[in-house]
């Protein structure tokens, strides 16, 4: 008998009928699902809005008045130039300048406005107002409040002007 050669191998290879069959391993490919992946992550990075640390004050719809003979002012000041630190300004004139990003408070500043501020307690005054210009970011006026109300029996509130029509 003559043997036929095939294009798969010869006849010798394949297994009897009826004989054991082989066991086929099954692969998973995992490459569509990282595809599918990285596709659904870059479709939410880019439809995203990315939250600025940056805020300024949010508009005040209520307020109630504060006697100014009980209270210290602090004035802060929009920074004089792009990414310097802003100005404190204190009740007395004394403006307290620093170093540093448009956020930052430095160490000497805050010890200082705590300084003025017990200072202002002992006189007998029971609240601080704060009051900060419009492109002040709103973590820089975070750092002050927290300075000033590291001083025991010192309450404060923000002064709001209204919008000019």
């Amino acid at each position: 008998m003559k043997r036929r050669a095939t294009s798969f191998g010869s006849d010798d290879d394949a297994p009897a009928i009826g004989g054991p069959k082989r066991k086929s391993e099954a692969d998973l490919d995992i490459t569509p699902m990282i595809d599918v992946t990285f596709l659904l992550l870059i479709f939410f990075m880019v439809t995203s809005t990315m939250q600025q640390s940056q805020e300024n004050l949010p508009v005040a719809e209520h307020g109630v008045g504060v006697q100014s003979r009980e209270t210290f002012v602090v004035s802060i000041l929009a920074p004089r130039s792009l990414g310097s630190p802003p100005t404190v300004r204190v009740a007395g004139g004394e403006e307290l300048s620093g170093t540093g990003g448009p956020t930052d408070l430095d160490e000497g500043r805050h010890e200082r406005i705590r300084e003025l501020v017990g200072g202002a307690r002992q006189e007998g005054k029971s609240r601080v107002i704060i009051r900060a210009d419009r492109d002040v970011p709103y973590g820089f006026i975070d750092k002050v409040m927290r300075a000033v109300s590291e001083v025991e029996g010192m309450a404060f509130s923000f002064e709001v002007k209204d919008r000019r029509k």
